[in-house]
């Protein structure tokens, strides 16, 4: 009887115990999963997922040279940073033992961080490389982690600023800011994206996240020439200090095609040095969003527009008697002087205002208008930088003769750099506007996914009319221009200046300041380059041709050797020494 009871009582001592640990597990379970369910789902996260929220890796843009070569304009750089959180840390000296062949810095700045930021978040080391914080983390230290970040870095400095603007911060976040960055921001960068991977599906160990791929923005290939950018930068800020000028610009186009070689002014800035900078204006591209009276580079314009409608010939004549009054207003050649039978060639040798105003005559107020907003000169060219700003033709709406006859040599009306520069392509590429354009090409993976053409605007004037007004110019750099410095022995070039009085700062009446201008291309009747210089405000000089043809000689010859352009007036070569 007493082994039967000794039997009996074992399976219910089993059972019993069974029951209490089976209750203890549940209860532990029910605390596990419902009271403390978000920390435990939190740690599992951290531990067996690589999730990581990526900054979207913004696209390069990169200059490209005549050779094709690519060279970056602005590319981003990763920046790691090694930080802690100093609540999960029970022992900093034991926690730089572990991390010390990594790091740059000393124990004793590691533990001043950690006991510094009082159990939150404590920064040891900015500029990590990605390999050493691969390393660390695979020691798997509680609380210690990283982030990462992209830095937009200018490798050419000053070069081409205001054509690539910069990626600035407004607070804390990062915007981008004037420029190709701001207009093509949809293009550089893409939407955040997570990727969110179980390491238990993963070939990839946690420590590895930091190389996974983030989505990456398109990469945009600029018309930008660096070589030629350079030279004209440089050579331009030369003028504006010889001078004194408030400001000098250069810009160089393909006439034909509407390419822009290269676009710059003085003074600029460094993007990767923005915040320095104490005069915002600098930040503005002045060949876009500003507006001018360009001067007597408008009398080809105007020129053109007289032939192209059969009104006059180069042989056509009048006399000129050096000053015309006009409701109330005299209009005089800019030295005053009459100089009785003139044709309408030697309007342009001598740059004579009265000869502008026949021409302007002879094609009529209304037709004058026309052709001068079929130049583009009252709407956006289209070029793709923001901002753009249209020229201002008002003054023509009052229908007076004085606003016409001012117009025709350039003043009353203002109009952009890129406006002018596109319109006087127009006259001598054979008579069609093209759509100015400074982005050649986008690329994604490394492959080209858009390439831009050139694009016809409309037709403006006849091909014969355009190899009229090229010829006429050619002969202005033949003849008189600078008494012949801006000639260049074997090469046909054709150019004209201008020296425009500028309005006042109130809009009331003019200044006792100037803006000189100068356009010029070659070679003449097959042009490769047009080029449109200005010096704002110069002084100790009077007239741009005497400011301005040392500088358009200079980046003229710069072309011509860069590009290898053959001679089209080898008989005209300079002798061999």
């Amino acid at each position: 009887m007493v082994a039967a009871s000794k039997k009996d009582w074992r399976p219910t001592f089993v059972i019993s115990l069974f029951m209490v640990l089976a209750a203890a597990i549940v209860g532990r379970l029910f605390f596990l999963q419902v009271s403390q369910s978000d920390y435990y789902r939190m740690l599992a996260e951290d531990q067996h997922s690589a999730v990581k929220t990526y900054i979207p890796h913004r696209g390069d843009i990169f200059f490209k040279d005549k050779s094709g070569r690519l060279v970056p304009a602005a590319t981003t750089n990763i920046i790691y940073t090694l930080h802690a959180r100093p609540r999960e840390i029970t022992d900093a000296h034991a926690l730089y033992a572990k991390i010390q062949p990594y790091m740059r810095v000393s124990e004793a700045e590691v533990i001043h961080a950690l006991e510094d930021r009082g159990g939150s978040f404590a920064i040891l080391e900015r500029g990590i490389e990605k390999q050493k914080v691969a390393d660390i983390m695979k020691l798997a230290i509680p609380g210690l982690d990283y982030t990462v970040d992209e830095v937009r870095v200018y490798p050419g400095g000053v070069l081409a600023s205001q054509i690539l603007g910069f990626l600035g911060f407004v607070g804390d976040k990062k915007i981008a800011q004037y420029g190709l960055e701001k207009q093509y921001q949809q293009i550089l960068e893409l939407p955040d994206a997570v990727d969110t991977q179980s390491i238990a599906q993963s070939l990839t160990s946690f420590s590895k996240k930091i190389f996974s791929s983030s989505p990456e923005g398109a990469d945009i290939v600029l018309t930008i020439d660096p070589d030629v950018q350079s030279f004209v930068e440089r050579r331009m800020a030369t003028s504006q200090a010889y001078w004194h000028a408030r400001s000098a610009g250069a810009l160089i186009i393909e006439p034909k095609t509407g390419r822009i070689v290269a676009m710059g002014s003085s003074p600029t800035f460094d993007p990767n040095l923005y915040g320095k900078e104490k005069n915002y204006d600098v930040f503005i591209n002045p060949f876009v969003q500003e507006l001018h009276e360009m001067g007597s580079v408008f009398k080809p314009l105007t020129m053109a527009a007289a032939l192209d409608a059969g009104v006059v010939k180069p042989e056509t004549t009048y006399e000129d008697a050096g000053r015309l009054l006009i409701n109330g207003r005299v209009i005089e050649n800019f030295d005053g002087k009459a100089r009785g039978t003139q044709t309408m060639l030697n309007v342009l040798q001598q740059s004579l205002n009265t000869g502008s105003v026949f021409a302007m005559r002879r094609l009529g107020q209304e037709k004058f208008e026309e052709y001068f907003k079929n130049y583009g000169l009252a709407e956006d060219t289209g070029i793709d930088l923001p901002g753009e700003t249209s020229g201002n033709l008002r003054n023509l709406d009052s229908g007076r003769e004085i606003e016409f006859a001012t117009a025709s040599f350039g003043q009353g009306i203002s109009v952009s750099f890129i406006e002018l520069a596109s319109a006087l392509s127009s006259i001598i590429n054979g008579g069609e506007l093209m759509r100015p354009y400074v982005v050649d090409a986008i690329r994604k993976d490394g492959k080209e996914i858009r390439h831009t053409e050139p694009m016809v605007r409309r037709r403006v004037i006849k091909k014969e009319t355009s190899d009229t007004i090229s010829r006429m110019l050619t002969t202005v750099v033949d003849t008189t221009l600078a008494n012949g410095e801006a000639r260049i022995p074997g090469y046909s070039i054709g150019a004209k200046t201008g020296t425009a009085q500028m309005s006042k700062k109130d809009g009331k009446g003019y200044s006792d300041e100037y803006l000189h201008t100068y356009f010029g291309f070659g070679p003449a009747f097959d042009p490769r380059f047009l080029i449109v210089l200005y010096l704002e405000e110069p002084q100790g000089v009077k007239y741009s041709s005497q400011s301005l043809t040392a500088a358009f000689k200079d980046i003229t010859q710069f072309l011509i050797t860069y590009y290898e352009i053959p001679p089209d007036r080898p008989e005209m070569q300079a002798p061999r020494q």
